[in-house]
């Protein structure tokens, strides 16, 4: 599940998921990428609503391949698409 979170004075987006695997469930982060301000984050988070069938895949790729792939993976796919929305 993707998220936008505050951390510290931090704009974030994380990809989650939750490990079943211990005594008590808990929420791991598989993937984040932090923005310099909220309008950036929340257009990127924006443009990846738009596509939750895909979040399982990009779940696994994080996990199996690692961070640094899905964030090439996301940025060029963003760019493919011609950029995120234009602000309003």
């Amino acid at each position: 599940m993707f998220a936008r979170e505050n951390v510290g004075r931090h704009y974030v987006v994380t990809l989650t998921s939750v490990a079943l695997e211990a005594r008590m469930p808990t929420r791991r982060v598989n993937w984040s990428l932090s923005f310099v301000d909220q309008r950036g984050r929340d257009d990127f988070f924006a443009w990846v609503a738009k596509r939750v069938d895909r979040w399982d895949d990009w779940r696994m790729m994080a996990h199996e391949l690692g961070q640094d792939v899905l964030t090439q993976h996301l940025l060029t796919l963003v760019i493919q698409a011609g950029g995120l929305a234009p602000r309003t």
